[in-house]
């Protein structure tokens, strides 16, 4: 892999016995539980801001979609770097139907109401 200034940096994704690890040469950068996506985007994203590689680089080296790398980094950018530990962002409040619910509205349904 190069990196932005063109010099040859070889970088090795290990996996370990309980988790995985990213090496730049002989030297660890970095190492997370293999359940740990939100460690392996924030990595991912800071090796392409920092220009260590380029987008194509990390997609290829790691197995990942250029998109997913480029949904990532946008968010990162604009987040910061702590934006894949919050919770989701939703737009309010969805309720889940429910079984009382589910059966209130069978009954309602089966006396001839309608759906508007």
């Amino acid at each position: 892999m190069l990196n932005a200034a063109g010099y040859r940096v070889w970088v090795i994704f290990r996996k370990t016995g309980t988790g995985k690890g990213i090496d730049c040469g002989m030297m660890p950068i970095f190492s997370h539980q293999e359940d740990d996506l939100d460690s392996f985007r924030t990595i991912t994203c800071q090796l392409y801001t920092n220009g260590s590689a380029g987008q194509t680089q990390i997609a290829e080296a790691f197995g990942i979609r250029v998109q997913a790398l480029k949904r990532g980094v946008k968010r990162f950018r604009e987040k910061g770097s702590n934006t894949f530990y919050r919770p989701p962002e939703t737009r309010g409040n969805s309720t889940v139907l429910t079984p009382e619910v589910r059966t209130k509205a069978q009954l309602l349904l089966d006396t001839g109401a309608s759906v508007s």
